[in-house]
């Protein structure tokens, strides 16, 4: 039943159902197929588990690729394991001679600056960060603020090593980011509320 239980729920969440009858598990079938499936031809019950499992196997790669991006997501939205995610990266970047003698990569010892922010990039940040500035909280889009910019920052600065990776942005207003130039990796893990208590 945990088992059958496990891949139901798997599927469940990733939105690939099959169109198998469940196993019965409140007949009176002997209870072998509790935790796995017995796989005697007999049991009707081992048989509809085998069934979904084979499913699985089949989409597994479907059900694999939605997982991974639905645990990014929610990697993604935590600034602080990205920011230590990136600077052990840049310890990696740092070290590793071969990638740092990359001139389509590397520029005089650091990575080079990308000018170009993919549509869906930007987006994801402003949904993260809420559109406000992570460090000090002022909406940063210009839409309530008049005259308060938004910057798309690197956790990790390129000075330090930090890469042009989806995971190493986070959004700026145009003083914070002045302020923290490219000398830390400061992001702040207080995640931006809905609304503000005062």
């Amino acid at each position: 039943m945990y088992h059958f239980e496990w891949i139901k729920d798997l599927l469940t969440d990733t939105d690939y159902m099959p169109d198998i009858p469940s196993p019965n598990f409140d007949s009176d079938e002997k209870s072998c197929c509790a935790v796995f499936p017995c796989g005697e031809k007999e049991c009707d019950r081992c048989q509809r588990i085998i069934m979904w499992e084979e499913y699985l196997f089949e989409n597994i790669e479907k059900v694999e690729r939605r997982v991974v991006h639905s645990a990014f997501q929610i990697l993604y939205a935590n600034r602080r394991f990205m920011r230590d995610f990136n600077m052990e990266f840049s310890l990696i970047l740092r070290e590793d001679t071969e990638l740092n003698a990359r001139t389509d990569y590397f520029k005089e010892g650091k990575v080079k600056r990308n000018n170009y922010w993919p549509v869906w990039l930007k987006e994801a940040i402003l949904y993260r960060d809420k559109g406000t500035c992570v460090n000090c909280k002022k909406e940063a889009t210009g839409k309530y603020n008049i005259g308060h910019d938004v910057t798309i920052d690197h956790i990790v600065p390129l000075n330090l090593y930090g890469s042009n990776d989806a995971t190493n942005f986070q959004l700026l207003c145009t003083t914070c980011n002045s302020s923290k130039g490219n000398r830390h990796s400061y992001t702040n893990s207080y995640n931006v509320p809905y609304w503000n208590l005062d």
